[in-house]
């Protein structure tokens, strides 16, 4: 019976860190690409390997950002948040409420708003 158990274990962890590896990938990703499409942001990070450029804010360059979003929301809810820990979860939560909200502003047409209460000349 140890040995079932002690299997059951190995088996639960081995998810556990393959959720884990799966959640850094899909972290890395979207940091990546947050960073390629916002080179104003990356300046603000500290990467300068965009300074020669902004971002583009056409309505096609945001409908193409939330084919993104909604793609990578779909892959990142597949993540069995069970296996994670609770950081590893609580940091899933917290980018699928991110881009629900970005998904719910595309679907609003706030790209076409360029100054609101978050965002414009007006803020640091």
């Amino acid at each position: 019976m140890k040995r079932v158990l002690s299997a059951l274990m190995v088996c639960l962890q081995a998810a556990g860190a393959a959720a884990g590896e799966e959640l850094a990938t899909r972290l890395d990703e979207v940091w990546a690409t947050r960073l390629k499409e916002w080179p104003q942001f990356a300046t603000r990070t500290g990467l300068h390997d965009d300074n020669d450029r902004l971002a583009k804010v056409s309505v096609a360059d945001s409908a193409r950002r939330a084919a993104f979003d909604e793609a990578f929301l779909k892959r990142l809810l597949a993540i069995d948040a069970a296996a994670l820990s609770a950081d590893e979860r609580l940091e899933r939560d917290l980018l699928v409420r991110d881009l629900r909200d970005d998904l719910s502003e595309h679907e609003f047409a706030q790209e076409l708003l360029p100054i609101d209460s978050r965002s414009g000349f007006h803020v640091n």
